[in-house]
C-alpha cells in the first residue's frame, strides 16, 4: 500500500539580481563609495543562492529543501527594504507551469511578471511540491519513515492553503493553471489525504485497535473523495493526468472499504455477524472498483485480508449463527478521526534564518527618519527665526529704551531744576509766561504718550517677559522630544541606526537657547531698574504730561 503521489516542480529562466538591486540600494540607501561590502557580498550571494534553488536540480531531501527555503525567507526579509515591482525597481521573473503538457488548449505555460511577491509565490508552490516529493519517495517501512512523510505532507497542505488564500492579492492578473486557486485547493486535499494515509499504515503497523483504524481510514477516504470532487471542477479538469484521477478515486474506495473492514473486526469482537457480513460485502465491491484504478500491488495485501475475512465469517454464520445478512443502507455512517492537519506555514521557515540584509533598515523607517529629520529641521529653523525676531524684546531694545527715555527726561529736569537751570536763564520777571526749557522737556514727554503711554509700557514688561520665556520652554521641549525620538529609535534599530546622534546634533542650538535664556535675565533685572527709577521720578513725569496752563 502506497502509491504517493508527488507534484512537479516549476521551472524558471536565470535571472540578474546583483546590477538593479545594487543600483537601488545606492540610490536609496547609500551613495556608491558608501556602500559597505557586507551589502555587495550579500547580493552576490542572493544570486547564487536563486541559481542554485531555482535553476539546478534538487534532490528528495531536506537539505535540498532547505536550498529553497532560505531563498524563500530571504525574499521575505528583504520586501521592506528593496521593493521590487512593476513600478520601483522591476526585474522579470518568467515561471512555467508545473503541469503543462505543451498544449495551446489549455491556459498559459508560463508567466512572467515584475514583481518579486510573485516570484516567491511561485518558489513557495515549489516548496511544497518537493515536500511532497520527499514525503512520497518514503519507503514507508519504519515508523521514521513514516513520520516523516507524514510531516511532511502536512507541511506541503499547508503550503498549498496559504498560497490558495493569497495567490490572487499577488498576482494581478490570470495566473498559470498551476496557481488557479482551485488548483491550489485541490493539491491541499490531496497532501492533507496522502498524510492521513500515512498514519492509517503507522497506526495498524503498530496494531492499534479496530476502532481506531476504522476511524482514522473513514476520515482518509473522505479527504480522498473530497480531492475527486476538486479534480472535476472547471478550472482544474484536464490539467492533471490520468494517472494522478486514477490513484485518488482507487484511494477514495480502497480507505472506505478498508473503514468498512475494521468495523467488521469490531462486529465480530461484538458477536454482531449480521452487520459484519454486511460490511465485508460492501468493503468486498469497493476493493473490486479499487484495485482497478490504482498501480498493481497497492492494496494486495488488504485485499487479501477482505476475502479471507469473508469467506471465514461467512462459514461461522452458515454453519453457527445463521444470522440474517444486515441491509447495508440501513446501518449507521462510521465515524470518523481527523490526525492529519494542515501545518500553517510560518515565516521564516528555515530554523535560525539569518537575514543577510539585516544592516538594512526597511524603506518606510528610511523614509520616515528622513521626514522626521527634515520636519526637525524646519521646526527649529522657525522657532529660531521667532526668537531671533524677539531678540530686540529680550535685549530690552524696544520697550526698555522706550521706557529710558522718559527716565533721562525727568532726570534731566530734576538736576536742572536743582540748579535753578535753565530757567535761571530764563526771563522769570514774568511769571505768566512759562521757561522755553520746561515748554521743550513737557512738548517731548507728550509726544511719546505721557505718563500713560509710560504706564501701558511697564504693564506690558510681565506679559512680554512671559511669552519670551514660552518661546524658549518650546525650543527646549522640542530638542528635548527630538532627543527622546532619536534614543528611542538608536535602541530599536541599534546599530542600524548611523546617524549622528541628537545630543552631538543639537549643541549649537542648546548654546543659543542658553545664550537667549542669559539675556531674557539681565532684561528682567533691567526692568525693576526701569520700574525703580520710574517710582522715583513718577511726580515729574505727570507734571510733565500736564498741559500748558496746568505747568503755569
Amino acid at each position: 500500500m502506497s502509491a504517493f503521489l508527488a507534484i512537479p516542480l516549476k521551472h524558471t529562466n536565470e535571472v540578474d539580481l546583483v546590477k538593479p538591486l545594487m543600483s537601488y540600494v545606492e540610490n536609496i540607501y547609500l551613495s556608491s563609495s558608501e556602500v559597505s561590502s557586507e551589502i555587495k557580498e550579500a547580493m552576490q550571494e542572493l544570486n547564487k543562492m536563486r541559481n542554485k534553488a531555482c535553476n539546478q536540480p534538487l534532490d528528495k531531501h531536506q537539505s535540498a529543501l532547505d536550498v529553497l527555503t532560505k531563498y524563500y525567507d530571504q525574499l521575505m526579509a528583504i520586501e521592506n527594504k528593496i521593493p521590487i515591482t512593476a513600478t520601483q525597481n522591476p526585474i522579470s521573473f518568467k515561471w512555467k507551469d508545473a503541469f503543462d503538457k505543451g498544449s495551446l488548449f489549455f491556459g498559459r505555460a508560463a508567466l512572467t511578471l515584475n514583481d518579486v511577491a510573485f516570484e516567491r509565490a511561485a518558489v513557495l508552490f515549489n516548496c511544497g511540491a518537493l515536500m511532497s516529493a520527499i514525503a512520497a519517495c518514503q519507503p514507508m517501512h519504519t515508523d521514521e519513515e513514516l513520520k516523516t512523510a507524514a510531516k511532511f505532507f502536512q507541511q506541503s497542505a499547508g503550503v498549498f492553503a496559504h498560497l490558495r488564500d493569497t495567490i490572487l492579492g499577488v498576482v494581478q492578473q490570470e495566473p498559470t493553471p498551476d496557481l488557479m486557486p482551485d488548483t491550489l485547493a485541490a493539491l491541499s486535499i490531496i497532501m492533507l489525504a496522502q498524510a492521513q494515509e500515512a498514519i492509517y499504515i503507522k497506526a495498524e503497523k503498530d496494531k492499534m485497535k479496530s476502532l481506531a483504524l476504522m476511524k482514522i481510514a473513514a476520515q482518509c477516504a473522505e479527504y480522498y473523495h473530497e480531492a475527486q470532487k476538486q479534480l472535476q471542477r472547471d478550472a482544474v479538469r484536464g490539467l492533471f493526468d490520468k494517472e494522478w484521477i486514477n490513484v485518488i478515486k482507487g484511494k477514495a474506495l480502497g480507505l472506505s472499504a478498508l473503514a468498512q473492514y475494521h468495523k467488521s473486526m469490531d462486529n465480530a469482537e461484538a458477536k454482531n455477524i449480521g452487520e459484519q457480513l454486511s460490511r465485508l460485502t460492501e468493503a468486498q465491491s469497493l476493493m473490486q472498483q479499487a484495485v482497478s484504478h490504482v498501480p498493481h500491488g497497492t492494496f494486495d495485501l488488504q485485499h487479501t485480508a477482505i476475502e479471507k475475512a469473508y469467506a471465514s465469517a461467512k462459514k461461522d454464520n452458515d454453519f453457527i449463527y445463521h444470522e440474517r445478512i444486515a441491509d447495508f443502507r440501513s446501518l449507521p455512517p462510521l465515524p470518523k478521526a481527523a490526525v492529519a492537519k494542515i501545518l500553517p506555514v510560518t515565516f521564516p521557515i528555515t530554523p535560525r534564518f539569518k537575514d543577510m540584509f539585516s544592516s538594512l533598515v526597511p524603506v518606510q523607517v528610511h523614509q520616515a527618519t528622513a521626514s522626521f529629520d527634515a520636519r526637525k529641521s524646519e521646526v527649529i529653523n522657525i522657532e529660531t527665526s521667532r526668537l531671533r525676531e524677539h531678540t530686540q524684546i529680550m535685549n530690552g531694545q524696544v520697550s526698555v529704551e522706550d521706557i529710558f527715555d522718559f527716565v533721562a527726561i525727568v532726570v534731566i529736569v530734576n538736576i536742572l531744576a536743582s540748579l535753578n537751570l535753565p530757567a535761571a536763564l530764563d526771563d522769570v520777571t514774568n511769571h505768566e509766561v512759562l521757561p522755553e526749557s520746561i515748554r521743550q522737556k513737557s512738548a517731548k514727554v507728550k509726544s511719546q504718550g505721557g505718563i500713560d503711554a509710560i504706564t501701558s509700557l511697564i504693564a506690558d514688561l510681565p506679559n512680554i517677559h512671559r511669552r519670551n520665556e514660552e518661546i524658549l520652554d518650546e525650543t527646549f521641549r522640542l530638542l528635548n522630544e527630538e532627543k527622546e525620538n532619536d534614543d528611542r529609535l538608536r535602541s530599536q534599530f541599534k546599530d542600524k541606526w548611523t546617524r549622528m546622534s541628537s545630543d552631538q546634533l543639537t549643541v549649537p542650538l542648546h548654546q543659543e537657547c542658553g545664550k537667549y535664556r542669559g539675556i531674557l535675565h539681565a532684561a528682567s533685572n533691567a526692568d525693576e531698574t526701569v520700574k525703580q527709577k520710574l517710582a522715583e521720578n513718577r511726580e515729574g513725569i505727570v507734571l510733565l504730561s500736564a498741559t500748558e496752563p496746568e505747568l503755569k
